[in-house]
């Protein structure tokens, strides 16, 4: 048995039934026995995982072939194909800050900071980022901050709160 994997796969592990051998390397996979009686079935399971970041809704199709150095009559059923379509969700944004109100500190406003949100994703390297950023001097009046969680494939989540910042009172 044969199996090159597709690229938007990676392979993690084989096993068989019976005598079977599994061998190749990377995505280039093979199931080998050593003897199959005519008429008798093994079962073949290859795992992998899919590649990040491979979009939502794309379709993977795999194809598997086997041969025999012994004559084979029914050749028409020798090899099969699988079909699955990807589910990569996009990423969630927890810790959202809470709406702010902070009295003036200046004519211009007051430097307000506040913890990111965190952002989860099913692949690695998803990152977020607030504007206006932790650290900047907001004006006087209320402003929204708008922070984004962006995965590897581009896929976001989105919160957002109210900053206040108040005019210092007449003393």
């Amino acid at each position: 048995m044969t199996d090159n994997l597709p690229n938007s796969v990676t392979f993690v592990s084989c096993a068989s039934t019976g005598n079977g051998v599994c061998g190749g390397s990377a995505n280039s996979r093979t199931v080998s026995f050593s003897a199959l009686p005519a008429g008798a079935s093994e079962t073949m399971t290859l795992v992998a995982t899919v590649n990040c970041p491979t979009p939502n809704g794309a379709v993977i199709n795999n194809s598997v072939t086997v041969t025999s150095s012994t004559h084979d009559p029914n050749a028409a059923n020798n090899s099969a194909i699988a079909t699955v379509t990807i589910s990569n969700p996009p990423p969630t944004l927890t810790g959202c800050p809470k709406n702010q109100s902070v009295p003036a500190t200046s004519s211009a406003g007051a430097v307000v900071t506040f913890p990111s949100p965190t952002v989860s994703d099913n692949c690695p390297g998803a990152t977020v980022a607030c504007s206006p950023s932790s650290g900047s001097t907001f004006p006087i009046g209320q402003t929204t901050v708008l922070c984004r969680g962006t995965d590897t494939s581009g896929y976001t989540a989105s919160c957002s709160f109210k900053v206040t910042v108040r005019k210092p009172s007449p003393r």
